[in-house]
C-alpha cells in the first residue's frame, strides 16, 4: 500500500498536488459560509454590470482599478450561466490553487528537494488559507504576481523575449486587481540592474521593463495633456509616497492633538514626536 501511495505521489508531483489540494480546501471552506462584506460589493457591482453597464456605479476613470474583478465575474457568469456568487467562488478557488501551485513551482526551481515540504506549507499556512471562504481581489493579485515572478525566473535562465513579455503582462493584470503590484516593476528592473554582469545590465533592464517604461511615458502624456483624468487612487498612492505630504499630515494631526489632549506647554511642543513614535 505504501509503495502504491509513493508511486502515485511521485506521478502526481508536488505542484499538481498543491493545486488539487487547494481546490479541495476551498471547496470545504465555502460550505455554510455567508458572503463577506467585500464580496457583497463585488457581486452587486457585477450584477449592475449585467443589468446595464457600470456607468451609474463606477466612475470611468476608476473603472480599471475598482471594477476589474466584478467585471470578470459578470463576464464569466454571463458565458457559463452560473450564478454570480458561485462564479466568484470558483474563480477565487482557481486563483488560490494556482497561487499554491506557483509557490511550490518556484520553490522546486531553486530547491527541488524541498518541493513536497513547500506543498505542505502552502496548504497549511494560515496567513492566506483562512480567507478561502471570502470573495476578495487578493486572490487574483497573488496569482498573477507569482506568475510574473515564475516567468521572470524562467526568463533569467533562458533570456527569451517571450518570458519577459509575459512576465510584464502578468504584472499588468495583477495591477488590475491591486495597484500595489506596480511596485514589482521597479523591483524587477533593480534586480537586473544590480544582479547581473556590468556589460549586460542595460539590455536586461530594458527587456524586463520596456512595457512599464512605455506605459509611464504614455500615462504622463495622457494625464499631462488632460485627455485622461488621474484616478483618485493613483493620487492617493502618490501622496502616500511623498514624504513632504506625510510630514504635513503629521504636523496637522499633531496640532489638533496638542490643542485637544495636552495640557502642558512642553507636551504640546513635542506633539509631533509623540504622534510619530507613539510615546
Amino acid at each position: 500500500m505504501r509503495v502504491r501511495l509513493a508511486a502515485w505521489a511521485q506521478a502526481l508531483g508536488p505542484v499538481r498536488a498543491a493545486f488539487i489540494g487547494s481546490l479541495l480546501l476551498s471547496f470545504v471552506a465555502v460550505q455554510g459560509h455567508l458572503v463577506n462584506r467585500d464580496g457583497i460589493h463585488y457581486l452587486e457591482t457585477a450584477r449592475a454590470f449585467l443589468e446595464g453597464g457600470l456607468s451609474g456605479e463606477v466612475n470611468v476613470g476608476e473603472l480599471a482599478f475598482l471594477a476589474f474583478l466584478p467585471t470578470l465575474i459578470a463576464a464569466l457568469a454571463f458565458v457559463t450561466r452560473v450564478s454570480l456568487e458561485n462564479t466568484a467562488l470558483i474563480l477565487n478557488a482557481l486563483f488560490m490553487a494556482g497561487t499554491c501551485a506557483l509557490l511550490v513551482g518556484i520553490t522546486r526551481r531553486r530547491l527541488p528537494e524541498a518541493a513536497w515540504l513547500a506543498c505542505l506549507v502552502v496548504l497549511a499556512m494560515p496567513a492566506y488559507n483562512q480567507y478561502r471562504n471570502e470573495i476578495l481581489r487578493e486572490y487574483g493579485f497573488w496569482f498573477f504576481s507569482l506568475l510574473a515572478f515564475f516567468l521572470a525566473m524562467r526568463w533569467n535562465d533562458t533570456q527569451r523575449w517571450r518570458e519577459a513579455v509575459f512576465c510584464q503582462v502578468a504584472l499588468a493584470v495583477a495591477t488590475l486587481f491591486r495597484q500595489e503590484a506596480i511596485a514589482f516593476y521597479p523591483a524587477l528592473m533593480l534586480w537586473q540592474a544590480f544582479g547581473v554582469p556590468a556589460g549586460q545590465r542595460r539590455r536586461r533592464v530594458i527587456e524586463i521593463g520596456f512595457l512599464p517604461l512605455a506605459g509611464v511615458f504614455l500615462a504622463a502624456a495622457l494625464f499631462g495633456s488632460g485627455l485622461l483624468a488621474v484616478p483618485h487612487r493613483v493620487i492617493y498612492f502618490f501622496d502616500a509616497a511623498n514624504p513632504l505630504h506625510a510630514l504635513q499630515v503629521i504636523n496637522e494631526a499633531a496640532d489638533r492633538m496638542s490643542e485637544a489632549v495636552f495640557k502642558y506647554k512642553y507636551s504640546r511642543e513635542e506633539a509631533g514626536y509623540i504622534l510619530f513614535f507613539g510615546l
